[in-house]
C-alpha cells in the first residue's frame, strides 16, 4: 500500500512535467497535398478561363472558379501556419510542386490578360479586378506563411518563387486597372 501510496503521485507529477502531448506532425505529404489542391483548382479556373474566350462558358462560371481558388489559397495559408518547419530536403522536394504552380499562375496571368476585352465587354471587369486583389492578397498569405516553414538556407528561393506569383498578378492586375 505504502509503495501504490508512493508510485501514484510520482506517475502524476512525471505527466504533469512532460507537458500535453505534441501535436501531430504535419509533414511533407501536407505540403504536397495543400500545392497540389491549389494547382489542381488553377487548372480548373484556367479552363473555364479558355471556355470563356472561346464563348463556351458563362463569365460567373470563371469569376466561380476564381473564388473558389482564391479560398483554398487563403485555406492553404491558414493550415500552413499550423503545419510544423520542413526539412532541407523536404523543402527540395516541393520546388518542383512550387515551380509547376508559379508557371500555371504565370500562364493563367496571361490568359486573363488576354481575355480583359471580353470581361469589359460583359460588364464584368469591376468583379474580375475585384477577385484579382483577393488572389494576390491569398498568394501573400500563402507566401508569408510558407516562407518561415522553410529552412533558412532555402528562404531566399521560396522568397523568389512566391514574389514571382505575386508579380504576375500585380501584372495582371496593373492590366486591367490602365
Amino acid at each position: 500500500m505504502k509503495l501504490t501510496a508512493l508510485i501514484v503521485p510520482t506517475m502524476v507529477f512525471a505527466s504533469a512535467l512532460a507537458g500535453p502531448t505534441p501535436k501531430h506532425k504535419r509533414d511533407l505529404a501536407d505540403y504536397t497535398e495543400i500545392l497540389d489542391g491549389a494547382i489542381a483548382q488553377i487548372d480548373i479556373a484556367a479552363a473555364d478561363l479558355d471556355g470563356y474566350i472561346a464563348g463556351t462558358v458563362p463569365g460567373t462560371t470563371v469569376q466561380a472558379s476564381a473564388e473558389v481558388l482564391v479560398g483554398i489559397i487563403n485555406d492553404a495559408a491558414t493550415a500552413v501556419a499550423g503545419f510544423d518547419p520542413l526539412t532541407v530536403i523536404d523543402t527540395l522536394q516541393l520546388i518542383s510542386r512550387i515551380t509547376n504552380l508559379v508557371n500555371d499562375v504565370d500562364a493563367l496571368a496571361d490568359t486573363i490578360i488576354d481575355a480583359e476585352d471580353e470581361f469589359i465587354a460583359d460588364g464584368l471587369n469591376d468583379e474580375v479586378l475585384a477577385t484579382l486583389y483577393d488572389f494576390r492578397d491569398a498568394g501573400e498569405a500563402l507566401r508569408d506563411a510558407l516562407t518561415p516553414k522553410v529552412p533558412s538556407g532555402l528562404q531566399g528561393v521560396a522568397n523568389s518563387l512566391a514574389d514571382q506569383v505575386v508579380a504576375d498578378l500585380e501584372r495582371v492586375i496593373a492590366a486591367y486597372t490602365d
